[in-house]
């Protein structure tokens, strides 16, 4: 039998002996059922096995008050999370009523009344509290916060000061006062103090708003109006674990979103996935849970499903700015700027003043070949005072991009010298200084810079990609080699198969053949240059235990029907060559020499090396290296 059919009666016999029940011969108050409709099954079971150990406890004569505290208190909880806003303050009063010294029974209870308005309860109960507990945070805070609305502003400043005192990051407190300041007409005072809440809870944009009032009464108007831009409505936050635990109960749709999205904070993408999967299941129009979806997905790897996840989010509704941007950031990593675009712009028209989608637009911009209309968007933020670090660094790469090289250069070297700079701020600069380096001809100064980004940021492959091109115009091809590696484990826009064919050609000419002849024979989509690659090294590589002389050949006639090329036809001789077919090999030689004569190819190192290898070929011995250094 399900535990919900057991309810009605232990129900019943729950109220009868209810109102005798009490710590201090008080009754407490009966405990009606709750309704149960729309509720997830799972849901329902919940609150059906919580009231049935009360009902057992309250029926059973050897329980104590403490237990039966603990089973109306744990039910308190549920209806509270669930929003019973009626049953909740019963349950949780009857806890306190019979455990007086537990005060997470109250501290609830207080935190439940807050939400319904009911402030007198709330200030007894909170005032108790924070002398019974003067070290808890959340309670000097929430204190704090209803004497402020109260109008009882000394006191409530009492309670965020001594919260303060005690952990000096406590942003809500800060904020508290911050609030104080403004309403005692101390401007400068408060700006501060929001300035220092925002800097130690960036998510907590709501604060912008007051911030803005106050720079407006000091006369900072174009200050004001910038602030109430960046106001997304985000709340500031304090440590409140009593609050926070009823998370780990919650068995709704809700608490699935919640469960999910704390996953993904953790960095567990692919159980936040799942989670997101089954959530859907109860709200599958909830654009949100897509989008989230797509962006667990993606970072577990699954681009394609990543993608189709946040597609339905725009579906649902497309002025959904989240949805297009998220979707925009995932296609211009794949390298599809012309997709990317669409959606960024999209994401841009719906929200025109939102700093970093308005940036990441402009990058784009400069990357779809509008660079001057890119850098126009970007200075156009700094004109309004938008002076965040990305949009700086973004117009140091497209200043780059311009070839405005020493403009760019100052840029990034500025970037880099500001004191607290991110590490993801600096490697982007640091990578934006070495393409200037490069541009240049400064080799030394450019890998420098290089290393210095990947170092500081080794999640990105493009760096890496950047540093292993560098490396090997340096001649560092087996360091190259080995970094081109890892820029294919990474996303980046550079397309794999160009950075596999770079890291065979490295393989090469750093003589690790084995992995070279691995990587071009693993190629499945890279066509035509693959396969000579691979014919030109089976055909001439030193290492016997590498060369295949007639794969090389069939390679090479496939090579050479496809295109025909004097690079094609001189491996298709060394191919001959490694057979024994050297009068074949001479033959051909001596055409493809005959045709670059008539092309005027017919000069300098490259024509005196098809002439020592024809000489080679006329003495009866192969070609004993792929390519010359």
């Amino acid at each position: 039998m399900r535990l919900r059919a057991l309810v009605p009666a232990l129900a019943a016999f729950s109220v009868a002996v209810s109102a005798g029940l009490s710590a201090q011969d008080e009754p407490l108050v009966a405990l009606p059922l709750p309704s149960m409709e729309g509720q997830l099954d799972r849901v329902r079971d919940q609150l059906a096995e919580a009231r049935a150990e009360l009902d057992g406890s309250l029926a059973n004569p050897q329980s104590s008050a403490r237990e039966r505290a603990g089973f109306y208190g744990h039910l308190g909880r549920l209806y509270f999370l669930y929003d019973f806003s009626n049953l909740a303050p019963i349950a949780l009063r009857n806890a306190a009523q019979l455990d007086p010294d537990n005060v997470e029974w109250r501290y609830l209870l207080a935190a439940h009344q807050t939400f319904e308005g009911e402030v007198a309860e709330v200030e007894a109960l909170l005032e108790r509290l924070v002398v019974e507990r003067p070290r808890d945070i959340a309670v000097r805070v929430r204190y704090g916060d209803l004497l402020q609305e109260s109008g009882r502003f000394d006191e409530a400043r009492e309670q965020y000061e001594a919260a303060v005192a005690q952990t000096p990051t406590t942003a809500a407190a800060i904020a508290g006062i911050a609030r104080l300041d403004r309403e005692a007409g101390r401007h400068e005072d408060a700006i501060r103090g929001f300035e220092r809440a925002i800097e130690l809870q960036p998510s907590a944009d709501s604060l912008y708003h007051p911030m803005a009032l106050s720079h407006r009464a000091l006369g900072n108007v174009d200050e004001a109006r910038r602030l109430v831009q960046l106001n997304k409505h985000g709340r500031v936050a304090f440590p409140d674990p009593l609050l926070e635990a009823l998370a780990d109960l919650n068995l709704s749709v809700e608490g699935l979103f919640h469960e999910a999205a704390s996953a993904m904070r953790r960095g567990e993408m692919e159980r936040a996935a799942g989670l997101y999967r089954q959530y859907l299941e109860g709200s599958p129009e909830d654009r949100v849970g897509h989008h989230n979806l797509g962006v667990s997905l993606l970072a577990s790897g699954d681009w394609e499903g990543g993608k189709a996840a946040l597609r339905r989010a725009i579906e649902i509704d497309p002025d959904y700015r989240g949805g297009h941007f998220s979707l925009g950031s995932a296609l211009a990593e794949e390298g599809d700027l012309e997709g990317a675009f669409v959606h960024y712009e999209r994401a841009h028209e719906i929200d025109p003043y939102d700093v970093g989608i308005h940036t990441e637009w402009a990058v784009l911009l400069a990357k779809r070949g509008e660079p001057e209309r890119a850098l126009r968007e970007l200075e156009s933020l700094l004109e309004r005072g938008v002076e965040e670090l990305f949009v700086l660094l973004k117009r140091a790469s497209v200043l780059s991009l311009l070839g405005r090289s020493r403009e760019a250069l100052e840029a990034a070297e500025a970037l880099i010298a500001i004191n607290g700079v991110g590490p993801k701020t600096a490697a982007e600069a640091h990578y934006v200084a070495a393409g200037v380096h490069s541009r240049s001809g400064r080799l030394e100064e450019a890998l420098a810079s290089s290393r210095l980004a990947v170092e500081l940021d080794d999640k990105a492959g493009e760096y890496k990609a950047s540093l292993a091109r560098m490396l090997g115009q340096a001649g560092q091809f087996s360091e190259a080699a080995d970094m081109l590696a890892e820029a294919l484990e990474l996303p980046q826009q550079v397309p794999l198969e160009e950075l596999r064919f770079a890291r065979a050609t490295a393989l090469i000419l750093s003589e690790r053949y084995l992995e070279a002849r691995d990587v071009l024979e693993g190629a499945r989509t890279g066509g035509l240059q693959f396969e000579h690659a691979l014919a030109r090294l089976l055909a001439t590589c030193p290492e016997d235990s590498v060369r295949n002389g007639s794969r090389a050949l069939e390679l090479a006639q496939k090579v050479m029907q496809a295109r025909l090329t004097l690079q094609h036809a001189e491996t298709m001789a060394m191919a001959l060559a490694e057979v024994g077919r050297f009068e074949d090999a001479v033959g051909l030689q001596q055409q493809l020499i005959g045709q670059a004569e008539r092309m005027g190819q017919a000069r300098g190192s490259e024509h005196a090396y098809r002439l020592q290898v024809l000489d080679s070929y006329r003495n009866a011995r192969p070609v004993r290296a792929p390519w010359r250094q």
